[in-house]
């Protein structure tokens, strides 16, 4: 059997430090499989310690922390939020879809959703959703900042409002999860929510970074708005509003595409329905794009547990004094008989040879894989 350099061992095959300290360099143990997991899984959660902080609680703090991820605009900018009730941006979460998201059982969903309100960092809602009540939910943007600033820049000072998005431009559900919200409560229309930002309140302020708000400016004068008005939109209405209006421009058929721009971006015009169709198909070829690079890593994480496995079981093979290969080529041979009798009849000098040699050496790898084991745990 041909002979693989294992990962972590130098390029002559030997063994490193950690193989030689362990009882067993050659034996593929619970604790070695292990480690060839912990390697290659990505099945990981991100949190944040000051979403914990913020929320009170472990359990909350790691809900938080989801929450905001759907908050946040994705590669290219663009909202996360596909639902839209009652003027504002919503995710749709069932109590037991926590569970698949961020392993949050349902009597801890009920928990952590409570906390986050009573410290109203979220509002929620209860709205149908492909046909069942479920509860939707979204950050109060404000009590949100304030709360992230006095736990990261301790302070409570609220002269500097948030960038979440708050309309949603797009009425499609793609991507949510709906489940009954059995168990939930929902606030009533009095509770506390961030009433929409409009263009007869007062002027959207923001704090992007300058280097965004040159490329939103270079994009409005491409559009043919003067520079000075251009300015003004900057001053009075936030990037993302102004950013969206342009996206969605080419899609309007307008003659005069400055000045129709800026009525829009005034007036927050919600998106026409090509614009909302071309936005669908970029997600499903998102999606796709995605589930293609998926499948590629998870091939590669496999292929590599499979190289790796086949190394150790080779080493395992050399280390073997020729009486024990013997005895292991001979049950290979008479479970091959016993499986394969067709086979065992057929001219192995055609074909059928190479096939046969193939699946012995499985059944080989078979029987040091149990050996291996037994001696792992022994």
């Amino acid at each position: 059997m041909p002979r693989h350099a294992l990962p972590g061992s130098g390029g002559d095959g030997a063994p490193s430090c950690a193989d030689q300290a362990s009882a067993s360099p050659f034996a593929a143990s619970p604790f070695d499989r292990f480690l060839l997991w912990e390697r290659s899984s990505r099945d990981t959660l991100e949190v944040k310690r000051a979403y914990i902080d913020m929320a009170g609680d472990l359990v909350a703090g790691i809900m938080l922390s989801q929450i905001v991820y759907w908050h946040l605009p994705d590669r290219d900018g663009r909202s996360r939020l596909r639902i839209e009730r009652e003027g504002k941006q919503w995710i749709a979460r069932g109590r037991t879809d926590w569970w698949e998201e961020c392993r949050i059982s349902p009597k801890q969903a009920d928990r952590a959703l409570q906390a986050l309100r009573q410290k109203q960092l979220i509002e929620t809602r209860l709205f149908r959703f492909n046909g069942a009540p479920t509860v939707h939910l979204r950050i109060c943007h404000d009590a949100f900042i304030e709360a992230w600033r006095a736990v990261v820049e301790g302070t409570t000072d609220r002269s500097e409002p948030s960038d979440f998005p708050q309309t949603s431009k797009s009425i499609s559900p793609d991507g949510q999860n709906p489940t009954s919200p059995k168990g939930e409560n929902h606030l009533p229309d009095s509770g506390k929510s961030i009433t929409e930002t409009t263009a007869e309140s007062t002027p959207e302020r923001t704090t992007t970074a300058p280097g965004v708000v040159a490329s939103v400016l270079d994009r409005l004068l491409e559009v043919g708005v003067s520079k000075d008005t251009a300015s003004e939109l900057l001053r009075s209405y936030n990037e993302r509003r102004i950013a969206q209006q342009l996206a969605m421009l080419p899609y309007r058929d307008a003659r005069e595409p400055a000045a129709m721009l800026i009525k829009a971006i005034k007036e927050d015009w919600a998106p026409p329905a090509s614009y909302i169709k071309a936005e669908e198909r970029r997600l499903r070829e998102d999606r796709l794009r995605e589930e293609a690079e998926q499948r590629r890593r998870q091939q590669e994480r496999e292929e590599l547990a499979r190289d790796t496995m086949r190394a150790i079981q080779d080493d395992y093979w050399d280390s073997l004094d020729p009486r024990q290969r013997m005895e292991i080529n001979a049950t290979v041979d008479r479970l091959f008989a016993e499986r394969y009798p067709a086979l065992v009849r057929t001219d192995t000098a055609h074909k059928s040879g190479r096939i046969m040699s193939l699946m012995k050496d499985e059944l080989r790898r078979q029987i040091l894989d149990e050996r291996m084991g037994a001696k792992g745990e022994g």
